[in-house]
């Protein structure tokens, strides 16, 4: 009811989002309530008609459920840092996998985890996103910056405003030379605290110098969080467990008590 009324789906396709919700509920172990969840909270955040109606939904649904169960993250994060990273980055339903997989990488090689990226991504994604800087590349960078102990939100708003002063003061492209490259070229910079502190502010500095002086780590970092798939290996593992195959085996038992109900709530008063 709750997805019908915020996304206006009604009829055939709720009763598919329904069957879809029952199907990963069970393999996954959240049961069809959370699987239904997650499709509720990416529709409030997404635009359906942009990433291919009901059958883009259910691709980012289950994605994002492998989100969950990779990082360890409730659903509503994994579902609000996957509705942000479609929408600022400019990506379709088909991207989801990348999406996931460019995260729990980040996570893996680098020491901000997947909630402090997400709250990252809250602060650069939309000026990453319109600049053409790749999902690939902002992860990188957070990852770099977040070996300096600057994650979560100061990570964010720090590389946006790097990002929007080397567009606008220095006249880089960096969604055409792309991010690595544009920091090669502030090298010979690096200890001129003068000129970085005019150019990026005071308060942007730390960030800065630690950028340049990673630029390299950059591009390895984000060679490192492209064409992955340790979200899935990593889901593999954290659900390799009794108690996962406990909560898969609850699933399928609320399952069968919504089938029974389909074939007897007609009769019931």
């Amino acid at each position: 009811a709750d997805l019908s009324a915020i996304t206006g789906i009604a009829g055939k396709d709720l009763t598919e989002l329904g069957k879809a919700a029952r199907k990963v509920g069970v393999s996954s172990g959240m049961g069809a309530t959370q699987a239904a969840e997650a499709f509720k909270l990416l529709a409030s955040n997404i635009d359906i008609s942009m990433i291919g109606g009901v059958e883009g939904l259910k691709k980012l649904q289950k994605e994002t459920i492998t989100l969950a169960q990779a990082s360890g993250v409730d659903l509503p994060t994994a579902a609000d840092t996957m509705a942000a990273s479609i929408n600022q980055f400019k990506l379709g339903a088909e991207d989801a996998g990348r999406v996931i997989n460019v995260l729990a990488a980040g996570a893996k090689y680098g020491a901000a985890e997947v909630p402090h990226l997400a709250e990252s991504l809250k602060y650069v994604g939309p000026v990453a996103g319109s600049a053409g800087v790749s999902i690939e590349s902002t992860v990188g960078a957070l990852e770099v910056l977040s070996q300096s102990a600057i994650k979560g939100s100061q990570a964010g708003t720090d590389l946006s405003a790097i990002m929007v002063k080397m567009q606008s003061t220095l006249g880089i492209d960096i969604g055409k030379v792309g991010l690595p490259a544009a920091l090669q070229q502030l090298k010979p910079m690096l200890n001129d605290v003068t000129f970085l502190t005019k150019t990026f502010g005071l308060e942007n500095l730390k960030s800065i110098q630690t950028l340049i002086a990673g630029a390299d780590q950059v591009q390895v970092m984000t060679e490192r969080v492209t064409d992955t798939n340790v979200a899935m290996e990593q889901a593999a593992v954290r659900t390799d467990t009794y108690a996962e195959r406990m909560n898969r085996l609850n699933a399928w038992f609320d399952n069968l008590k919504i089938s029974v109900f389909n074939v007897t709530g007609s009769f019931m008063p």
